[in-house]
């Protein structure tokens, strides 16, 4: 009964790898924005509002994403077709043509880091600088994306942050205590 029990464990062990292989990485993604240093990773739930806080634990919750949340997001990341934006560290500007380099919009810069995580592996994008308006839940004031990558891009990080913004771990954390316009 034991070299059965071993065998079996053995067998497991070394079968392990090819029988995980066919399985789908799932999607998940960290968003780091802001001159405050907000950000959020779907895969541990962390969310932190700010790092320029006196007491920055005041600013850190969890936030659980829904089955829903993720799968909309996932097939709008698929969607999106990011594969023409350039990988960190090269600078990202949807608003800009490609080889202008991203524009200055505001002081502090409002930057945009995206990390996203799935089957197909890694995907980084880095925007130094974007217009503070990409951060708010309306489009007022929201310039043009350059193309239709840029489009796809900001309606991608757009919905991510209204997943966000909209809440309740996000609503339930104090306001900032610098504001930055």
């Amino acid at each position: 009964m034991k070299r059965l029990i071993r065998s079996a464990v053995l067998l497991l062990f070394l079968c392990a790898p090819l029988l995980l292989s066919g399985c789908a990485a799932p999607f998940s993604f960290v968003l780091r924005w802001g001159p405050g240093g907000s950000s959020y990773d779907s895969a541990s739930g962390i969310l932190i509002k700010t790092t320029d806080a006196a007491s920055p634990d005041r600013f850190r919750t969890v936030l659980r994403l829904s089955r829903e949340e993720t799968a909309a997001l996932s097939r709008l990341a698929e969607a999106a077709e990011l594969s023409a934006v350039p990988d960190a560290p090269e600078a990202y500007d949807p608003f800009s043509p490609p080889g202008n380099g991203p524009r200055l919009w505001s002081k502090p810069a409002f930057s945009l880091e995206l990390e996203l995580r799935d089957e197909r592996g890694v995907k980084r994008i880095r925007c130094p600088s974007l217009p503070p308006a990409f951060f708010s839940l309306t489009e007022e004031d929201l310039p043009e994306p350059y193309d239709e990558t840029g489009e796809a891009f900001s309606a991608l990080v757009r919905r991510m942050l209204l997943v966000i913004f909209g809440s309740e771990e996000w609503c339930a954390l104090p306001d900032y205590e610098v504001l930055y316009s």
